[in-house]
Formats: C-alpha cells, structure tokens, sequence
C-alpha cells in the first residue's frame, strides 16, 4: 500500500465506523474461546485494532504480522506483539494457532490460494478463519488501485476459492449491504469525471460516525440482510477434526 495511505489507516483504525463495526464480527466468533488457551494470529494485523479488541476481551496467546514497519511500530505502542512478513509465502508452524484473522487481507494477495493452504495448515484442528474481502467487481475503483487490490470476489469466485482448500465453509454473507448503492454511485461518479484520487480511509463527518456505525451494527444482527449484495463479503472456515 501507498505510505500515505498506510499512515492514514493507522490515524484512524481506531474511529472509523466501518473498521469499528466489523469488530463485531470477531467478538461473535470468540465469545465462546477459552481466553488462556486460544491461540490466535491477525495476519496483516494494520496497525493492531483487532488484536487490541482481543487483548480487552481477556485473550492473552494474541500475536500479528504485517509487511509495513509503520503498522508494526503502531501496533508495538499497543502493547501487542507483531512480526514481520518478509516472504512472499510465508513460513507458519503447523497446528500452531486455533483463531486466523484475515480481515481485508486475500484481496492483496496474488496466490490467495496458495497462502490459504498455509493458514489451513497453521490452524489446529477445529480451528478458525475469519475473513472479510471486498466484494463485486463492478466495484472496482480508484480505492482498489491505492490499496493495491488484485481483485474484488464474488460470493461465487470467493466461495470457489475456499472450495480448493479443505477447510469446511461454516458461514459466508454479504455484508455493509445498507451502503452499496452509496457506495456504487460514489465510485462510479468519481471513476467516470477523474476525480483526484482520495482514499474512503478517512473518517467520514464526525456527527455522521455514531449513525453509520448503528446502522452496519444493525446490519450484522439481522441473518436475512447478509443474503442482500453488499460492499464486502464476510466467511468463517473451520478446518476439519481429523
């Protein structure tokens, strides 16, 4: 990513009603978790707001890797330990983490597949995967370009994917459904009059965080509108209990 883009992240990780609310999704899949004993990885972990929502809940065995020294060194003020990624395929123990985190992460990737089988073979078994992507190619904007996106999914294209692994697909749905058509107005508008390039990083107007963050909260709570086309998808995968 963009160094400016990548400062601009790490400014505003912890306030931007988009980033808040899709924590929601990570408490729903740890409420259950021992706290002591679970073991998880946030693989391109930013700046630390998910690993830092770990660490409040009470989990202690919590641990991130990035490829920006600027995240890391935000995410280290945290308190959190982050190592860096240096590999294009990254080497991870075996079996040594029951919780992987790839939020926002596959869409960066060029062999997603690839780094999949590392992550399914880095889960214990039972374990989790929580990932959340960017979705519908028609999308594409000049937000994918400055994130340096290699593409968009569809259910379809994502859940095919996942299907090359031999992790079991436990849940998969739309979600920030209530912005799309905002969202594919805004991108189209500004693709089509070559607008300057402006990252959708930024905090929207402040008296408009608390509404758009009830509203995306409101979204996850209702099973029927993640079955709406949305602006991202979300999956969680459980590897098998052999």
């Amino acid at each position: 990513m963009d160094k400016n883009l990548i400062n601009e992240m790490v400014k505003n990780e912890d306030s931007h009603p988009w980033w808040m609310a899709r924590l929601n999704f990570l408490d729903s899949l740890l409420a259950d978790l021992d706290r002591e004993k679970t073991r998880i990885l946030d693989f391109g972990c930013g700046s630390g707001g998910a690993l830092e929502r770990c660490k409040n809940r009470g989990f202690v065995q919590i641990v991130g890797m990035d490829t920006s020294e600027t995240c890391i060194e935000a995410a280290q003020k945290r308190g959190l330990t982050v190592k860096k990624i240096s590999t294009d395929i990254p080497s991870i123990p075996s079996r040594s983490y029951d919780v992987i985190l790839l939020l926002d992460v596959l869409e960066h990737l060029e062999k997603d597949l690839e780094y999949l089988r590392v992550f399914e073979n880095a889960l214990t078994p039972g374990g989790y995967i929580l990932l959340t992507v960017p979705a519908n190619r028609f999308l594409w904007s000049f937000h994918d370009v400055a994130n340096q996106h290699y593409r968009r999914y569809s259910k379809s294209s994502l859940k095919k994917t996942l299907a090359a692994t031999n992790l079991n697909l436990i849940e998969i749905r739309w979600w920030n459904s209530i912005f799309f058509v905002y969202t594919f107005v805004v991108r189209k508008i500004l693709h089509r009059s070559n607008h300057v390039l402006e990252s959708e990083i930024k905090i929207p107007p402040r008296f408009l965080v608390p509404l758009i963050y009830k509203l995306l909260i409101i979204e996850q709570r209702f099973d029927f509108l993640g079955k709406i086309p949305g602006v991202s998808l979300v999956a969680i995968l459980q590897k098998q209990i052999s």
